[in-house]
C-alpha cells in the first residue's frame, strides 16, 4: 500500500479530515509507516493502534496550548464590533456626539452593530454559534454583510450549501461506521454499492458516479463542512486555573507514557 493510501486509511479510521503532519512524522520515525507499506493487515493494525495512542497525546498537547483542557460543557465567546459604512456610519457617529453632550462631554462607546462568536465543546468537536446585535435603524443589508464576514472567518471560506445527496452520503457512511465499529474494514466501493441499494437508480439521491474515490471525496467534503466547521476561527486563549493546567498536563504525561511503553513493545516485536 502506498504512503498516501495509508495516510488516508488512518484519517478515515479516526474520522479526521486529514492526518496532522506532526502525528504522521512520529509514525514515520517509529518505522510503523515503513512496516505497514510492505506488510499486511497485521502491520496496518499496528499502525492504527499506535496512531490512536499518538493522537490522544497530540490532542492533549494541542488542548493545553489552546486553553481547551477544561471539563466538557465549557463555553467561550468573543464579541467583535462590526463597522458600518456610508450614511449609517455617520448616523452612529452623530448618535455618539449627542449622547456625549448629555454626559458632560464623555463620548460613550457606541456599537450599533456587534457580532458575538460562541464556541462550546464537550466530548465531540466544537459547536459554534454567531449572534448579531443591531440597533433598529441598521439596515438589513449591513446586518447581512456583517454576518457573512463573521461566517467567513469561522468557516475559513465562503459558505456553500451542501447538496441533499452529499448530506445523504455523509449520514449513510457514518451510520455504516457506527454499525460496524471499524471504519477501516469497509471499502469505499462496498459503501457506494450499499448506498445505491438504499437509493436505487432513478432516486434523486442515487450516486451515479461509478468511481468509489468520488464517493469518498463526497463524504470527506461533507464531513469537513458538517463536523469541522469552525476549526479555522481562533478565539483568544483562555487562561487556565492552576487546577485545570495541572489536570491537562497530567493527562498529557499519561498519554505520552502509554505511547513510550508501546514504542518499546513494538521494537521488541519487530526484532523478534
Amino acid at each position: 500500500m502506498q504512503e498516501h493510501e495509508l495516510r488516508r486509511l488512518v484519517a478515515k479510521h479516526f474520522r479526521l479530515p486529514e492526518v496532522p503532519d506532526e502525528l504522521w512524522g512520529l509514525l514515520e520515525e517509529d518505522g510503523l509507516v515503513k512496516y505497514a507499506k510492505t506488510g499486511g493487515d497485521e502491520e496496518q493494525e499496528d499502525l492504527l493502534r499506535d496512531a490512536g495512542r499518538l493522537l490522544k497525546a497530540y490532542r492533549a498537547g494541542r488542548n493545553v496550548e489552546a486553553g481547551r483542557s477544561s471539563p466538557p460543557g465549557r463555553i467561550r465567546e468573543k464579541t467583535v464590533p462590526a463597522e458600518l459604512r456610508g450614511q449609517e456610519a455617520e448616523r452612529g457617529r452623530a448618535l455618539s456626539e449627542v449622547l456625549a453632550s448629555m454626559d458632560d462631554g464623555n463620548t460613550p462607546d457606541i456599537h450599533p452593530l456587534t457580532s458575538k462568536v460562541t464556541m462550546s465543546w464537550g466530548k465531540g468537536p466544537p459547536l459554534w454559534n454567531i449572534t448579531l446585535t443591531a440597533a433598529p435603524w441598521v439596515s438589513a443589508t449591513e446586518v447581512e454583510r456583517a454576518y457573512r464576514n463573521v461566517q467567513r472567518r469561522v468557516i475559513g471560506k465562503d459558505n456553500r450549501q451542501l447538496s441533499a445527496r452529499s448530506i445523504a452520503v455523509f449520514r449513510f457512511v457514518e451510520e455504516a461506521y457506527r454499525s460496524t465499529g471499524k471504519a477501516a474494514t469497509i471499502s469505499w466501493r462496498k459503501l457506494r454499492a450499499l448506498y445505491n441499494e438504499r437509493y436505487p437508480r432513478g432516486h434523486r439521491l442515487h450516486f451515479k458516479d461509478t468511481d468509489p474515490r468520488n464517493f469518498q471525496r463526497t463524504y470527506e467534503r461533507a464531513y469537513d463542512q458538517i463536523v469541522c466547521c469552525g476549526f479555522y476561527y481562533n478565539l483568544n486563549r483562555r487562561k487556565l486555573t492552576p487546577e485545570e493546567k495541572q489536570e491537562a498536563e497530567q493527562a498529557l504525561k499519561n498519554a505520552e507514557a502509554i505511547v513510550a511503553l508501546d514504542k518499546v513493545r513494538q521494537k521488541r516485536l519487530h526484532k523478534t
